[in-house]
């Protein structure tokens, strides 16, 4: 930000200080986004409420989403991802996957698990 700043002014820029603003007002969005997500994690580990070991299996995504895997203690793997998912009721909850956080949520059907949806991508069983 203080670098964009700098080049502004070398070049002369008369919009520098409104461009400066508008950097600020972002950071401050970013920041406190993650706030709330840091917030939400640790109200989710303190909650602790147990994930249903029926929710423990492979998941196929779409094409671009590849396969899901969750085991019994609730560690997620995602491709490269790695993290452990924290219910925050019986069917919803966050996965953690320190870079970032991702919804999660099971879809049933009379008891029986059909898939999972992550930040609104699906995958199935």
């Amino acid at each position: 930000m203080v670098a964009n700043y700098l080049y502004n002014s070398i070049l002369n820029k008369k919009n520098k200080d409104s461009i400066l603003k508008a950097n600020l007002v972002s950071l401050k969005q970013n920041f406190d986004s993650d706030l709330k997500e840091t917030k939400k994690v640790n109200e989710a580990m303190r909650v602790k409420i147990p994930m249903d070991e029926k929710y423990a299996g492979i998941y196929k995504g779409g094409e671009r989403s590849g396969y899901m895997e969750i085991n019994k203690k609730g560690k997620v793997s995602w491709g490269n991802l790695k993290g452990q998912l924290y219910m925050l009721s019986d069917s919803t909850g966050l996965i953690n996957f320190r870079t970032m956080l991702r919804s999660f949520s099971v879809k049933k059907d009379h008891g029986a698990v059909l898939g999972v949806y992550s930040n609104e991508r699906y995958f199935s069983r």
